[in-house]
């Protein structure tokens, strides 16, 4: 059994409009984010979502590292 943990994902809202979930890059993602950013993260961006003071955003985490897939799930955020 391996010690690997998945990071917790930090939350951001960059813009008035959409959020940001991002963990530090010690591994690879899912063809939905390509490549790191310049902070050396892997980041998924929304710029759509019309959030509001007050709303949670949930959401889960999952890492393939050296082939097995590990989760971090129910994970929640304030905005």
């Amino acid at each position: 059994m391996s010690g690997y943990q998945v990071p917790v994902a930090r939350i951001a809202r960059p813009e008035k409009i959409g959020f940001e979930v991002s963990i530090p890059d010690d591994q690879t993602w899912a063809a939905d984010i390509i490549r790191t950013d310049q902070k050396g993260r892997w980041t998924y961006t929304n710029r759509d979502a019309k959030l509001k003071k007050g709303d949670v955003l949930y959401y889960w985490t999952t890492v393939r590292y050296n082939g097995v897939d590990y989760h971090r799930m129910r994970q929640s955020a304030d905005l």
